[in-house]
């Protein structure tokens, strides 16, 4: 078996798929299980993980990851000049 770009292969065939899907408001219960969990919570705080405001927030992509079709992770892409005065601003 060899992995190429996150897919594995075996003879040919694809074995698994990773996919990157808009995170949407149907997803807010399980945005709140992930961000309950003790090691979320110290990195993003206290609070409800997002409004529907935030989900269509045009300045934050933001993503659900999964693994066969079952999710695993959360991510965000967003451009660090989208607002002024970002700490990041400089990179």
């Amino acid at each position: 078996m060899r992995r190429v770009d996150g897919i594995a292969y075996q003879l040919g065939m694809t074995l698994a798929r990773y996919t990157f899907r808009a995170a949407t408001m149907q997803d807010l219960s399980l945005l709140r299980v992930w961000k309950g969990l003790p090691h979320v919570r110290a990195w993003w705080g206290e609070g409800e993980p997002f409004s529907e405001q935030d989900l269509h927030d045009p300045h934050v992509s933001r993503w659900i990851v999964e693994h066969d079709f079952k999710p695993f992770a959360y991510m965000q892409d967003y451009s660090v000049h989208g607002w002024e005065g970002h700490h990041f601003e400089g990179l």
